[in-house]
């Protein structure tokens, strides 16, 4: 799978510091593609022993200078790496695309610490000594989730909350995700209580089965055990127990049944379920759906800051807001069929929110009828779309066609995790090629087409 990394130091370079340092860069090992085609345009022109590299380089024409972008590229072994510096952003970005998951930050760290050592030895120590390389992850460009946040908070309407899980939490939805399982807390919660005998009875799995599924239950803190007092002669509900000892005491015990007249210790005492406050929290709304997601989101990368959970039960907003690097997620999750009844309210809310994706994860499947009103949608929104104005990474403006968008459609939970990885994957390589584009603004290359053609990528339609 592809990965990108991103580093962001608090460092301001001049133009005039960028040449030398690539070419201290080339000298450890590290050949910047963009000043070696320079250096080779030199050699061919047989201007080499005659011209200045360097000055030649630092020229407004010849450096890839314009729009106060700084910046090069790195081809090495089966990675890339790009270095990025802006005048009016104070910082230095470093990067690297690879498929090699397990040695990608590693290979980044000697990349960036090459970079930093040529920065120290070219630069004169005026310049370097009050450098700070505090290297850190970018923050995502997106803004709009702290934009939803403040905006709920100046208006007291809020409706959105910061993903927080908890072993608890997960632990509980990994079990739910368990069809079985799900199906026995959703009888306690309409029910309110149900004896075991009656919970296996109604179930064609085996006794040893279902037990066993109860014990998981217990165990995860989703049900509570109680206790309930039946009259043995006309098999009526009595009282309900949180503990069956209660009924040796001598103040429980000798109390009397009023069908029979019998003490309450002589009659039958069976064992029965109730939801813990853990288990109406995830089952209120499905909730267990939004942390079992959010959990997976998490480990395909996705911060956990970047998700914003609803608090409403009324099913008017999305259940979760993602931000992915510089794109916008929203999420629909269903623990039943999505219907062509929900078709529409989604794409209300992903043009509201101008999501750049809409995912449905459903339980079971999308109807064939959801899909026909998707497709509609997208071909009037290409029928009716228009151009609009959008900024370029260098800063220009472009007129770009905005069509519709098909939501993503994640049928069955087994289907989950490798499409968010795939995903999020794809969010990553458009971040990437973004970088690339700005570096290909500057110098004239393609370079996204490049690395694409180079990782067997899908071309990326950046400014759409």
């Amino acid at each position: 799978m592809l990965e990108t990394r991103r580093l962001v130091a608090p460092i301001k370079l001049d133009e005039s510091d960028v040449p030398n340092i690539l070419k201290s860069l080339r000298e450890r090992g590290w050949t910047p593609a963009v000043l070696q085609s320079q250096l080779e345009f030199l050699r061919l022109s047989g201007l080499e022993d005659s011209v200045s590299p360097a000055a030649l380089l630092q020229s407004e024409r010849n450096f890839p200078g314009r729009h106060g972008v700084y910046g090069d590229i790195v081809f090495r072994d089966a990675e890339v790496y790009f270095l990025l510096t802006r005048d009016e952003e104070p910082t230095l970005e470093v990067g690297i695309i690879s498929t090699d998951t397990g040695k990608v930050e590693e290979h980044l760290d000697e990349f960036k610490d090459c970079l930093q050592d040529a920065i120290m030895t070219t630069l004169d120590g005026r310049k370097t000594r009050h450098m700070k390389f505090n290297w850190m992850k970018p923050p995502d460009r997106l803004s709009r989730i702290g934009a939803q946040r403040a905006q709920e908070e100046e208006t007291g309407e809020v409706r959105f909350q910061p993903a927080k899980i908890s072993a608890e939490l997960i632990q509980g939805a990994e079990l739910l995700a368990e069809k079985p399982a799900r199906s026995i807390l959703q009888e306690l919660s309409q029910a309110g209580f149900a004896r075991e005998i009656d919970i296996v009875s109604r179930r064609s799995r085996k006794d040893e089965e279902i037990k066993g599924i109860l014990d998981r239950l217990k165990g995860a803190n989703l049900v509570n055990t109680e206790f309930l007092l039946v009259c043995r002669r006309t098999r009526t509900p009595i009282t309900r127990l949180r503990e069956g000892d209660r009924l040796k005491s001598e103040h429980v015990g000798t109390l009397i049944c009023p069908s029979c007249g019998a003490a309450f210790k002589d009659e039958n005492l069976t064992e029965g379920y109730t939801l813990s406050e853990l288990g109406r929290h995830l089952s209120q709304g499905s909730h267990w759906m939004t942390v079992w997601v959010t959990k997976r989101l998490v480990d395909s990368g996705v911060p956990q800051e970047s998700i914003l959970w609803n608090l409403e039960e009324s099913g008017e907003e999305v259940d979760l807001i993602v931000g992915v690097l510089n794109e916008l997620w929203i999420f629909e999750l269903k623990d039943r069929e999505f219907g062509s009844g929900d078709a529409h309210p989604f794409n209300y809310r992903r043009v509201r929110y101008r999501a750049q994706k809409a995912i449905v994860i459903t339980t079971e499947q999308v109807s064939a009828d959801a899909k026909r009103v998707f497709q509609e949608l997208v071909r009037e929104a290409g029928r009716s779309s228009s151009l609009r104005t959008v900024r370029t990474p260098s800063g220009g403006l472009r007129r770009v066609h905005t069509p519709g968008i098909q939501p993503l459609f994640i049928e069955g939970l087994e289907n989950v995790s490798p499409t968010l990885e795939t995903e999020v994957a794809g969010a990553a390589w458009r971040s990437a090629a973004e970088r690339l584009s700005l570096l290909g603004e500057i110098t004239g290359f393609d370079l996204s087409g490049v690395v694409a053609r180079k990782f067997n990528q899908a071309p990326v339609p950046i400014f759409t």
